[in-house]
């Protein structure tokens, strides 16, 4: 394993492995714009549409489009647990006012229906319980129909945040 740690400027380091940033620690990833926001790498990647909202209760609502590269008939499960955690994620930084995010040390999704492509789907999560360094977390992805698609839990370490709260 190889791990490359590069400071970004005075106050972000970033993380790599084998190419990929797996751990950043500050408020912005190379392109000048936070990780988990619209316009990100990452979530372009994953089709992220908008933010619905954010709840300081620990709640966050994201949607997604599921596009053609996210399928072969349907959308991969690893894009549909990606959804999911990515609104379970963003749920922790909700609940902690921006000062925490999360890396997640275990996930289960359980799939009820396909995904199919060419639609927007809607991820929800939430946190279920909060400790001093570790978080679990509940999350769905629906379709427009209001139709449970997936559901999943998370076990997750909190970590300083380069994720902005609500």
């Amino acid at each position: 394993m190889c791990f490359v740690r590069r400071r970004m400027s005075s106050h972000d380091t970033c993380v790599r492995y084998m190419g990929m940033i797996v751990r950043f620690a500050g408020p912005k990833d190379e392109c000048g714009v936070c990780m988990n926001e619209p316009g990100s790498p990452l979530m372009n990647g994953l089709g992220l549409q908008e933010i619905v909202s954010t709840d300081p209760a620990g709640r966050a609502v994201l949607r997604f489009e599921v596009r053609p590269q996210h399928c072969h008939a349907v959308a991969q499960g690893g894009y549909v647990t990606a959804w999911i955690d990515a609104a379970m994620a963003r749920s922790v930084a909700a609940a902690t006012e921006g000062q925490f995010g999360c890396s997640t040390l275990e996930i289960k999704v359980a799939f009820y229906e396909p995904v199919q492509p060419d639609q927007i789907v809607t991820a929800e999560g939430w946190v279920v319980r909060k400790g001093r360094s570790t978080v679990f977390l509940e999350g769905e992805l629906r379709n427009d129909s209001g139709d449970v698609m997936a559901k999943g839990t998370s076990t997750a370490k909190l970590a300083s945040s380069s994720i902005p709260g609500p």
